[in-house]
């Protein structure tokens, strides 16, 4: 004999399943709406920045979207060297120039079902060490702020996995470190505006 419990759950359960029989066709229409978000409710992701590899370092990020637009990340980077066009821009020359720090960023996702097209900010603190081949064994470290406006978009090759590419460009508004750096005498002059070209590639669950 069926407990009042066992009961109760078998007619809940029959109540479910005959529900979508009789509800009308425009709440179908949100019921489906409601369960394309609910299966964006929130979810998780790992990035990787494959350039930070190839340039002798790393970059690590670690990303929650909550159901809705908004979506943080948060992880660290490493520089080995930068690559000689960048550091050596202008009046620059013979400097060396590696760095690492960490960022928080802020990504709002007009579409909150598909997730692709982003607009937001980062908040990164990096901390440089320049050098210069004309005075060897001397470097020199300096600390930068920025707010990094971006934009980005996300592709995913595969409807039905996690994995996707996050190709993302930004301006720097720098908000402290800008200063001129020397090594032993020679004057480093950072850039007034830095830009960031990159992607990203990740897994989302």
């Amino acid at each position: 004999m069926k407990t009042p419990f066992l009961r109760n759950l078998w007619l809940t359960t029959a109540v479910v399943l005959a529900t979508p029989s009789w509800v009308p066709s425009s709440a179908h229409a949100q019921t489906g709406t409601d369960a394309s978000l609910a299966a964006k409710k929130q979810t998780f992701a790992l990035e990787l920045d494959p350039l930070a590899y190839i340039l002798q370092g790393y970059g690590l990020l670690a990303a929650y979207q909550p159901h809705g637009y908004v979506r943080l990340t948060a992880g660290g980077f490493k520089v080995g060297k930068l690559p000689d066009f960048i550091t050596n821009d202008g009046d620059n020359e013979n400097f060396s120039q590696s760095l690492y720090g960490f960022a928080l960023w802020v990504n709002v996702f007009p579409d909150p079902v598909k997730r692709n097209w982003g607009f937001g900010a980062l908040f990164e603190r990096r901390y440089h060490t320049y050098s210069n081949s004309t005075v060897p064994g001397v470097s020199t470290k300096q600390t930068r702020t920025d707010l990094i406006p971006a934009v980005s978009y996300r592709w995913r090759p595969w409807d039905n996995y996690g994995f996707y590419v996050l190709p993302w460009f930004g301006v720097a508004i720098p908000l402290g470190g800008r200063d001129d750096v020397f090594v032993g005498q020679i004057k480093y002059q950072p850039r007034a505006v830095d830009y960031f070209i990159t992607a990203h590639i990740g897994w989302e669950i």
